[in-house]
């Protein structure tokens, strides 16, 4: 691996505050997760008219209480992303970058400030990030064997599950190519962005490589939480006065996930932000990938159009700012 997981940890360590707070947020997700299926579990007892044990049949009151719940957080994930993932990449982007960052709860408020800075709404984020989203898939099918043979698969929807499994892994690269929007404040957040997809074709299979090996320890580390998260679920099974039976296993994932999302998760993307600006560091944009995105992938394009505009409205504000300039000086002199 050519992450060094120690260094990964200590950039970490230096947005801690906001870890802490990335923490709190997965983990009143978790609780609303449990509400919403002990709610439902309610409903199923109430009308199975048991008090004593759960049937499978009451069950279903629990999971479909548990899957609304699910549905509800996941369309909004383009809420916590502009407001928690993205603020901790951008602090996590300045740390790379030995900027000077506050410490505390004052995190919070200058993570905010930076995304606010560069993305008006979290709109526009999310549609930066699906673009990126198709166009990672693009390069999996295009730079590694497995993504090759996906064209091979005659039923589309078989190819699109498998597709889907081969990527769901590899979901976080994305917020890698979002990092490269924040390293450098004199370019637009679109520019920057079209330069980071760039950078991270160029050296994809590098990123490809080291992001399974984290993946596998990401998920490793979430089995060992996972397991210690019985304890206590055994404890409250306990206290409670109906017996959750496997449901318990539910609760116990659903606790360990937010350590994995808001611990594991930073220290595999400091490792990749790391790692990607090492290799991006003072080298140039290789022409024959541009070319390849251009001719290949309508979502690089649209990022390359807004790019386009952005600098367009730059030179304009800069002509503009020039000319306003020029005119206080003539109305000084006069």
């Amino acid at each position: 691996m050519d992450i060094k997981i120690l260094t990964a940890t200590q950039t970490m360590e230096r947005a801690l505050a906001f870890t802490f707070i990335r923490l709190v947020f997965y983990l009143a997700l978790s609780i609303a997760l449990l509400i919403a299926t002990f709610m439902g579990l309610g409903f199923g007892l109430i009308g199975g008219g048991a008090v004593d044990t759960i049937s499978p049949h009451d069950s279903s009151g629990g999971i479909i209480g548990f899957v609304l719940c699910g549905v509800a957080i996941y369309s909004t994930r383009g809420l916590w992303f502009y407001f928690v993932k993205a603020r901790h990449i951008a602090l996590l982007v300045d740390v790379v970058a030995e900027k000077m960052i506050p410490e505390g709860s004052a995190q919070n408020d200058y993570a905010r400030q930076r995304v606010t800075k560069r993305f008006a709404s979290a709109r526009e984020l999310f549609s930066l990030h699906q673009m990126i989203k198709r166009i990672r898939i693009y390069l999996i099918k295009t730079c590694t064997s497995v993504g090759s043979q996906l064209p091979a698969i005659a039923n589309p929807f078989a190819a699109k599950i498998v597709g889907a499994v081969v990527a769901a892994p590899l979901n976080f690269l994305d917020e890698i190519m979002i990092a490269y929007s924040f390293k450098d404040d004199s370019k637009g957040p679109w520019s920057a962005a079209s330069e980071g997809v760039v950078f991270f074709a160029q050296n994809f299979r590098l990123m490809w490589r080291n992001a399974w090996i984290l993946f596998f320890l990401m998920y490793a580390g979430l089995f060992g939480v996972y397991l210690l998260m019985l304890v206590p679920v055994a404890w409250v099974e306990e206290i409670i006065p109906v017996p959750i039976g496997n449901w318990r296993y539910v609760f116990a994932l659903v606790f360990a996930w937010p350590v994995k999302a808001a611990l594991f998760e930073p220290v595999a993307l400091a490792g990749l932000i790391l790692l990607l600006f090492q290799h991006s560091e003072g080298k140039q944009l290789n022409p024959d990938w541009v070319d390849r995105l251009h001719n290949s992938s309508a979502e690089y394009n649209e990022i390359q159009n807004n790019a386009n505009v952005e600098i367009a409205g730059d030179t304009e504000a800069a002509a503009k700012s020039d000319v306003d300039a020029s005119d206080q000086e003539e109305a000084g002199s006069s």
